[in-house]
């Protein structure tokens, strides 16, 4: 992930320009931030004539996180619920960052239902995305950062028997992180592990998929056939 700092939300006249755009003849009916990141802007956007609504997600950085996250949401359709990409532009539109456009998905965050205090429906959903990140972790790539025969995934990747302790050092160094995180709790980090390389170096063979945010805001839910599962998994 770059350092760069977070880029503001694009004006609303160049969102309606892309819209315009891309769904030409459909009218787009309204236009709701949806939330807004440390880098990236989700919108969900209404069409007319009873179409489904869609979700428009911009990158406030390079092409790269956008490309990787269409690379990845193709590879999983069919194995974690996700949402589906309709349209993706990594180079941006007319002003506008790269972006992608996907299917909405009806659904609560997990974090939301765990507000609500009812145990049951938090414990079918939880059991669901212990399913589903079962699931991520069978997700195997043909070798480190690459999506088997397809593009690779976008980043740098470290050799040699420290490549994890010199990629969290990499990660505390980042100007975003250091704005966010003491510098005690970011010399505690980095000696935990330095402390433990030994062991993460066991882990630099591994070719499964990890998403890295895989928490309450990110895990979106439903109840389906009187049970709570797992609608997507977003922010990919």
């Amino acid at each position: 992930m770059s350092s760069n700092e977070a880029g503001q939300s694009p004006p609303p006249d160049a969102i309606a320009r892309l819209l315009d755009a891309i769904f030409g003849a459909r009218r787009v009916g309204n236009v709701q931030l949806l939330s807004d990141g440390l880098s990236n802007f989700n919108y969900r956007v209404d069409l007319d004539s009873g179409a489904e609504p869609v979700v428009l997600r911009i990158y406030g950085r390079d092409p790269d996180p956008c490309q990787k996250e269409v690379d990845l949401l193709r590879m999983l359709r069919g194995a974690v619920p996700i949402p589906e990409v309709l349209h993706a532009q990594a180079n941006g539109f007319d002003g506008v960052g790269p972006f992608i456009i996907t299917r909405y998905i009806e659904g609560i965050t997990f974090r939301q239902l765990k507000r609500t205090a009812d145990a049951e429906a938090i414990a079918q959903a939880a059991y669901s995305i212990g399913e589903t990140l079962a699931a991520v972790g069978r997700c195997k790539f043909a070798r480190r950062g690459m999506l088997g025969a397809g593009p690779s995934v976008t980043g740098h990747f470290f050799d040699g028997p420290n490549a994890i302790p010199q990629f969290i050092d990499a990660c505390l160094a980042s100007t975003t992180l250091r704005r966010r995180l003491d510098e005690r709790t970011q010399d505690r980090v980095q000696a935990l592990a330095w402390s433990r390389a030994r062991e993460l170096s066991c882990l630099q063979g591994e070719t499964c998929l990890v998403h890295n945010d895989f928490g309450n805001r990110n895990v979106l839910v439903r109840r389906e056939q009187g049970r709570w599962r797992v609608a997507a998994v977003i922010d990919w």
